[in-house]
């Protein structure tokens, strides 16, 4: 049976879960702060796995202009090099997905026209003020309230509707590692140990430009 769900926030996670749900049936809306979900962003990097993703949807990342991240240095903050390794070497597995450094507006284009070709609705210059988890709905800034199936939040860690919505899955329901229906980032403090430790590392990959 096909759900009505929401999206908090069209960044590229938000647009490819869409995309994704949409592809399947379900009815799918994004809600966006921003005026555009494609004039700001950077170069980055997408791992294989993350490449493969998009190729499910139909996306080939490299037709869009990334380029191949063959290869990867760690350097520390003296310039030593404390880790190497090649990427891409397998034609086969590169084939299926891709090590590929993008341009995040590119990729984000390339999201918009195929979440929207698979039916999602995306609705920009929208500020989502609250999220009710029990209720499965949003509060926009201008006191509208949107009630759906499913509520996804995307809109990034330190936003006020994230946190809120992360806030509450904290309070109600606690996750084990056995469990896969609920899933969130916690760091742990001996990540947060290590970037004190170590704060000066810094990854360089190289492509074919």
């Amino acid at each position: 049976m096909p759900l009505n769900i929401a999206v908090v926030g069209a960044g590229v996670g938000g647009l490819a879960v869409a995309a994704s749900l949409a592809r399947n049936g379900h009815k799918v809306t994004i809600y966006e702060r921003a005026r555009s979900t494609t004039d700001v962003g950077f170069a980055f990097r997408l791992m294989p796995n993350s490449d493969r993703c998009l190729k499910y949807l139909g996306i080939d990342t490299v037709a869009g202009g990334a380029v191949a991240a063959n290869s990867m240095r760690m350097v520390n903050a003296k310039g030593d090099i404390v880790a190497e390794r090649t990427e891409n070497e397998d034609a086969e597995k590169a084939r299926a997905g891709t090590s590929v450094f993008a341009f995040r507006p590119q990729v984000a284009e390339q999201l918009v026209e195929t979440a929207t070709k698979f039916g999602v609705e995306i609705k920009t210059g929208i500020k989502v003020e609250s999220v009710d988890v029990e209720k499965t709905q949003l509060q926009l800034q201008d006191s509208t309230t949107v009630s759906a199936d499913l509520v996804i939040g995307a809109d990034g860690i330190k936003v006020r509707g994230h946190l809120l919505l992360y806030t509450t899955l904290l309070t109600l329901h606690t996750v084990r590692r056995s469990e896969t229906n609920f899933r969130y980032k916690q760091i742990s403090s001996e990540a947060v140990k290590w970037t004190q430790l170590h704060p000066f590392h810094a990854a360089h990959f190289y492509g074919a430009i």
